[in-house]
């Protein structure tokens, strides 16, 4: 790793720590690196002693990628939900379709507000998996009996000023983690904010439990059912086509007959970008397969 881009990561933590407000020791809990790792990282005179994978690691964490965050009608719906949530201590759920920019814009608002904390979910995590996922998006460490970790999240959450937790993907944590995320509801309704989302599933999931009356669904419900969608993502819809154009024109695709291909085949934002980098692929072999050919 050269000096010039280990300069660029530190200088994007130095500005993560400050837009969040959080301490060195803090940011070390929230990225699982040790307390002395991140003093070698911050101090000059001693990154050799960090090493190429974890500055690597870091670039990824802290530097934006050549994609950048496109500020699109669902993403400033999302900062706007965030932030009203969080303002109010009060609990919303998105529930929208996948590919919908919920994660981009819930992980951008949480990096960027002071006492937001992202946590992303997935199908594997066990209740402790969870609780361990919530402290570290907060900056804490605190092990013991899964009570003993909820706990520890209360306790920190009750001394932050205006805290929201954001749990992403929500449609995939297990009854346990479910039963959990309400305990911590309970224990402090109207001095914290809760944003959940997920895909449409999450609302019929949720719906359909608390209709059958399985154990804990109608109490979940209650305290989390207060669902928002986002906008549909068709080509067709004015506002939507000029995302679409803008993004294609600032990702250097300005071909018709590229832009029409795109504009026919994207369904969401997710489609769109992985078909503009494949075209942008594409382009660049073209470019290289001439330059040879000029050589030769």
């Amino acid at each position: 790793m050269n000096q010039d881009m280990i300069t660029k990561i530190v200088a994007a933590i130095r500005r993560y720590m400050v837009e969040k407000e959080i301490s060195q020791n803090k940011l070390s809990a929230m990225i699982g690196m040790s307390a002395a790792h991140m003093s070698y990282v911050l101090n000059e005179t001693m990154w050799d002693k960090v090493s190429d994978d974890k500055w690597r690691q870091l670039r990824a964490r802290f530097l934006p990628s050549s994609w950048g965050t496109y500020e699109t009608i669902n993403y400033k719906a999302l900062q706007k939900l965030c932030r009203d949530t969080q303002e109010a201590s009060i609990t919303n759920c998105v529930a929208a379709y996948t590919g919908a920019g919920k994660t981009v814009g819930l992980r951008a608002y949480s990096e960027s507000t002071p006492n937001a904390y992202f946590v992303q979910a997935d199908q594997l995590m066990s209740n402790k998996d969870f609780l361990r996922e919530v402290q570290r998006s907060m900056g804490i460490v605190s092990e013991g009996t899964a009570r003993e970790m909820l706990m520890a999240i209360v306790r920190e959450l009750e001394k932050t000023e205006r805290p929201l937790l954001i749990i992403d993907e929500a449609d995939k944590l297990r009854d346990s983690c479910l039963m959990s995320l309400k305990v911590i509801y309970d224990r402090l309704e109207g001095r914290c904010g809760f944003v959940t989302a997920g895909t449409e599933v999450l609302k019929t999931r949720l719906t359909k439990f608390a209709q059958r009356d399985k154990l804990g669904y109608r109490e979940i419900l209650r305290r989390f059912g207060n669902f928002k969608t986002l906008r549909r993502f068709d080509c067709k819809d004015a506002k939507v086509k000029a995302e679409v154009l803008s993004i294609c024109k600032d990702q250097g695709i300005e071909v018709e007959k590229q832009v029409l291909h795109i504009m026919r085949e994207a369904d969401n934002y997710g489609t769109l970008r992985n078909l503009i980098q494949q075209i942008q692929r594409l382009n660049t072999r073209v470019v290289e397969t001439e330059q040879l050919e000029e050589v030769a």
